[in-house]
């Protein structure tokens, strides 16, 4: 299982909703062939946030900076241990230290080997991000083949990019990429604050399509499956790409595609069911057929359709922050006294329907409270239990 968290892979800027400017052909590339979340958000709209939200199975509803860096909660069960004859793997451009990730994953993840800046044998420094996206995937694919060839073990490895950032530097070191002039105004117009940004992202894309092409060639390549999903959404006024509710509700700045890829997976389908980060590691175990254990909120909505779809959503940035619940068309959303109930794709995006649909209402809200307060009790009660009882 190799899980790729791509930084800022918001759905609002991809190829899938940009088609004419095609920010990512390849993840276009790849999806088209591949399992697609087409309805998949991001609990909270921070990095560290998102590690925390996938790792343990819990979205991170803290109120203060990012659960990874709260002590007190830092031992976390987490499913994929189930996997004790895997071997476990991190990848990082930077530091594992930024936001105290490390902490989470060194933590709970036994026997986790650590990559970051300066633990390579190829790399050089692109800007403040570390080494550049292409760098890190070319050296996570040579240390993953090097170690399959040599243990002839599974694996479970993680890789997080990060170039995708203000400065948005190109390496000089990049394949062959050539950047692209659509103009500012229609950089504006289609989710991005400038050609730059919508540059970076074009190389954050082909850097992972150079990844692909390296992994093919592997020995590991044939028996594994890869997760490709954006780390949180990204938000942009303009948008005139996405229904106008997006924005002003604040959506785009959760919804990020999930792409189930690889050679394992036989049949490429669209889910559209709603799902969210702390759903991946039991599709995963799903995948693999392999039994675990779980108190966390995260559930394999693949394997079991049956599961009621919806992600709680929690705007921390906001005073009041607001809490929400999206399920299918219609998005309940809660700030401070405030709440109502809207069907957010919608031309009347803005019309709380809460009396005119007071079932639905009452259930959403329930929903998004319960996950939300449920959230809370687990950062505190989800510690990691004795490997034989799995």
């Amino acid at each position: 299982i190799v899980v790729i968290f791509m930084e800022s892979l918001a759905w609002n800027k991809t190829s899938m909703t940009n088609p004419d400017i095609d920010p990512t052909p390849f993840v276009k590339e790849l999806a088209d062939k591949s399992i697609l979340f087409s309805h998949f958000f991001a609990p909270t709209s921070a990095t560290a946030r998102a590690v925390f939200a996938t790792i343990t199975g819990i979205p991170d509803v803290t109120s203060f900076k990012t659960s990874s860096r709260n002590p007190l909660i830092v031992d976390q069960h987490v499913v994929v241990n189930s996997l004790r004859d895997y071997e476990k793997y991190f990848f990082i451009g930077g530091s594992a230290s930024w936001g105290n990730i490390r902490g989470i994953l060194e933590h709970n993840l036994t026997g986790v080997h650590m990559y970051e800046e300066g633990h390579f044998q190829n790399e050089h420094r692109n800007d403040v991000w570390g080494i550049s996206d292409l760098d890190l995937f070319r050296e996570a694919n040579r240390i993953l083949n090097e170690e399959q060839q040599k243990e002839k073990k599974p694996f479970f490895a993680v890789i997080q990019t990060a170039g995708y950032h203000r400065p948005y530097t190109i390496p000089e070191d990049n394949a062959g990429f050539e950047l692209k002039d659509i103009g500012e105004d229609l950089a504006h117009k289609r989710s991005f604050v400038s050609v730059a940004e919508y540059n970076s992202l074009r190389f954050s894309d082909h850097a992972l399509h150079e990844f692909f092409k390296l992994a093919e060639k592997s020995d590991y390549y044939d028996n594994t499956v890869f997760f490709i999903f954006g780390d949180h959404g990204l938000s942009a006024p303009q948008s005139e790409n996405m229904p106008r509710g997006y924005v002003e509700l604040n959506l785009i700045n959760h919804q990020i595609p999930l792409i189930v890829a690889g050679k394992p997976i036989e049949k490429p389908q669209v889910v559209s069911r709603t799902a969210s980060q702390v759903d991946i590691l039991p599709i995963a175990m799903g995948l693999l057929g392999r039994p675990y254990f779980t108190r966390a909120i995260g559930r394999d909505v693949l394997s079991n359709p049956d599961l009621e779809p919806g992600s709680l959503l929690y705007g921390w940035a906001s005073s009041p922050a607001t809490i929400g619940f999206v399920q299918g068309d219609y998005y309940y959303l809660r700030q401070g006294e405030k709440e109502g109930l809207y069907k957010y794709a919608a031309d009347n995006y803005n019309e709380d329907i809460s009396k005119q649909d007071p079932k639905r209402f009452e259930h959403m809200k329930n929903m998004a409270l319960g996950l939300y307060e449920t959230s809370r009790y687990q950062f505190y009660h989800n510690q990691k239990r004795d490997e034989r009882d799995d």
